[in-house]
């Protein structure tokens, strides 16, 4: 009962906005959509509102209403992106991390910090080698050794693992440790990668009398 009293009531607040908002073409566009045209929203807006009523709570469907399942995807997604957002800045999560991974801007970042009365100004933000070791090995543990690509949600829970080990520093230290780490990691690898395409390249004589072939 509860539900089919839901969909009485969304019918009749769709015909009554219809019928009160169609004259001045605020819905027009809406209208269009459902398919009306302009006969059918004359005769919307000649109806009483109490034959409005009576025909919203009628077993006559004028409208069906349907779920966009993509529209509700959008919609978790984007709370998802809130809720993580707050989490990174309660975290103590710098600018430029904010900016890096949801396109933040300063004033953006410190309007949320205000929200969540957050001081970012009296945080330690320096790491000593102990602490700087212990969190690229942390993060090797977490990323498979490189292998998971570590986004906002994955340093929120590097910090706080670290954190829960007892590992007394800053977001923004960790976050710069790992980056710097994760950079350089990849700087290597592509300096590997030229060597063995290098010796790719490299023609290697299987016969020694080869060699003597561009003297003779």
């Amino acid at each position: 009962m509860a539900n089919h009293n839901f969909y009485r009531d969304m019918m009749n607040l769709l015909v009554t906005k219809i019928c009160q908002q169609s004259e001045d073409g605020r819905l027009k566009e809406m209208m269009a959509e459902l398919g009306l045209g302009d006969e059918e929203i004359k005769l919307f807006c000649s109806l009483h509102p109490l034959q409005v009523e009576q025909l919203a709570k009628s077993r006559i469907q004028l409208f069906s209403i349907e779920i966009n399942t993509e529209s509700l995807a959008f919609i978790q997604r984007e709370l998802e992106s809130i809720k993580l957002i707050e989490r990174c800045v309660k975290l103590g999560a710098p600018n430029a991390f904010l900016n890096e991974f949801f396109g933040l801007t300063s004033r953006d970042a410190c309007s949320k910090r205000v929200v969540n009365d957050i001081n970012a100004k009296h945080v330690k933000r320096v790491v000593s080698i102990e602490q700087a070791d212990r969190a690229v090995n942390t993060y090797l543990e977490m990323s498979n050794s490189g292998e998971i690509v570590f986004g906002a949600k994955e340093y929120c829970d590097l910090f706080d693992q670290l954190k829960a080990d007892g590992l007394e520093c800053s977001f923004k230290a960790i976050w710069m440790t790992v980056s710097e780490y994760v950079l350089d990691a990849q700087e290597v690898q592509e300096v590997q990668k030229i060597k063995r395409l290098k010796l790719k390249d490299v023609h290697i004589p299987k016969n020694p009398e080869d060699k003597q072939e561009g003297f003779q």
